[in-house]
């Protein structure tokens, strides 16, 4: 094969690479932007308290209703105040810690 055609060959080759390269490169960086914006709203999301209008998913109701249950049964309960503290322990249990809401909603009916 002639010189001056190899090298135009290998020019338009290195050319077409560098430029796949840079557009792969962007992509990556468009991903890993877009990736981290996801990851800052998971957090956000995170935060939040669980409320009855953000509610968890089905695996969280079930841990919530799981310490629900362990502390309407639990023998040791003598009055609202054991209920609350046997609550808190469960929820704790299950992964759970309870924080006051800023304002206090209307109550919500079902």
């Amino acid at each position: 094969m002639n010189n001056k055609i190899e090298k135009m060959l290998v020019t338009n080759t290195l050319e077409f690479l560098t430029a796949e390269n840079k557009r792969q490169a962007a992509e990556i960086e468009r991903l890993q932007a877009e990736s981290e914006a996801l990851r800052q709203k998971v957090a956000e999301l995170e935060k939040q308290p669980i409320t009855y209008k953000n509610q968890p998913n089905n695996q969280g109701a079930w841990r919530l209703g799981e310490a629900c249950q362990t502390a309407a049964t639990d023998p040791k309960c003598g009055d609202l105040i054991d209920r609350g503290l046997i609550l808190l322990l469960a929820l704790q249990n299950k992964g759970y810690g309870v924080v006051p809401l800023p304002t206090a909603p209307q109550e919500m009916k079902e």
